[in-house]
Order: C-alpha cells, then sequence, then structure tokens
C-alpha cells in the first residue's frame, strides 16, 4: 500500500489544507541522523529559527518515533497519545507519531533554499513498528518545515497491516499541551 497525501499547517491559528505533493530526494547530501530505538537526535539541525506557536526555534529533537519536539523536557514516548494533551512530549510536530524502529531505516534531515524562503525536511525512511518487526511492513515520510512557518506532512511508502495509521497520531501540539490540531488519532 501508498499513498501520496500531503497537507499544510498555517503559523497562527494552524488551519490545515490540502497541499500539493512534491517528494524531497534526500539520498544526496543527507546522512543517516543514527537515531536509535528508543532515541532521540538533537541540535540545530534546521540551519534557521523555525517560528512555532509564538517561539522561535532553533533546536529541534527527532524521536524515532515519527516526530519532532522543540520541547527541552524530552519525553520519548512510544505511545502515542490524543493531541493537544498536557502530558509530555509537548511542542510536537507528528507527522506519524508511532512505536517505530530504525532496524532497516534510516533517519535524515536537509534544508534547501535560501533565508528566507529556507525549508527543512525530516524524513523517517524504511522505519518498522516494534511489535510487528516482521512482517509489519516498512513506513517512509517526510516532515517539512518552512522558514515562514508553515508545517507540510508527506507519506511516501506506507506498506504493511498498520499503514493506514489505525494505531499513530498525526498532528501539532503547542508547548503547554493545551491547543494543537490532531488530524487523527488510532483512526484509519
Amino acid at each position: 500500500y501508498s499513498t501520496n497525501y500531503s497537507y499544510n499547517l498555517r503559523i497562527g491559528s494552524y488551519t490545515q489544507r490540502p497541499a500539493v505533493f512534491a517528494w524531497e530526494d534526500l539520498t544526496s547530501g543527507a546522512p543517516d541522523l543514527g537515531v536509535t530505538n528508543g532515541g532521540y537526535v538533537s541540535g540545530d539541525l534546521m540551519g534557521f529559527a523555525f517560528p512555532f506557536y509564538g517561539r522561535a526555534c532553533s533546536t529541534v529533537h527527532v524521536s524515532d518515533n515519527g516526530f519532532v519536539t522543540f520541547d527541552t523536557n524530552l519525553v520519548n514516548s512510544y505511545w502515542n497519545d490524543r493531541l493537544p494533551s498536557t502530558g509530555q512530549p509537548n511542542a510536537i510536530i507528528a507527522p506519524y507519531w508511532e512505536d517505530l524502529i530504525p532496524t532497516s531505516g534510516v533517519t535524515r534531515c536537509k534544508q534547501f533554499g535560501v533565508a528566507p524562503d529556507r525549508r527543512w525536511v525530516m524524513e523517517w525512511n524504511q522505519m518498522m513498528l516494534y511489535y510487528m518487526p516482521t512482517p509489519g511492513g516498512y513506513y517512509t515520510f517526510q516532515l517539512v518545515l518552512y522558514e515562514d512557518g508553515r508545517i507540510k506532512f508527506q507519506y511516501g511508502a506506507l506498506d504493511g497491516a498498520m499503514s493506514n495509521g489505525v494505531s499513530a497520531t498525526v498532528g501539532i501540539e503547542n508547548f503547554e499541551g493545551d491547543t494543537g490540531i490532531e488530524y487523527s488519532y488510532n483512526t484509519s
């Protein structure tokens, strides 16, 4: 099963709307970040300050479980939750929050463009479900953060029994965990 779907979220009130699918090729110049099972990779990976819920965020924390967060209270939750939720993690952008493992996959990112029109692309490529490593299928998706505050989720190959999102959370949430957009939670 494969889907080519994407959507944008806008800064401010963060309204959801359809977007043009335009897969970003990260096979060149985007080495594996080395995110391990249950781990994070953190740093100034974007190369610009991303405006998120009224804050300029430079440091991003990438989880193997299909989300990024700007919160310094790092909790790498493999157990996805509803959005918004005051439980950790907060300040989250989740294109596919699920208990994923990078056993045969890679997590990589790359910046494109020049100021003030840069975009940062984070890709989870060939990830597997922790509780269904064989024959659970592979999950490949991207998060695109634009310097002007736009957010885009893109889905490449989603293969396997759970590929319709039936056990994942898709959406965004603010730093306090009391405001956000839940596109889906454990639904197809």
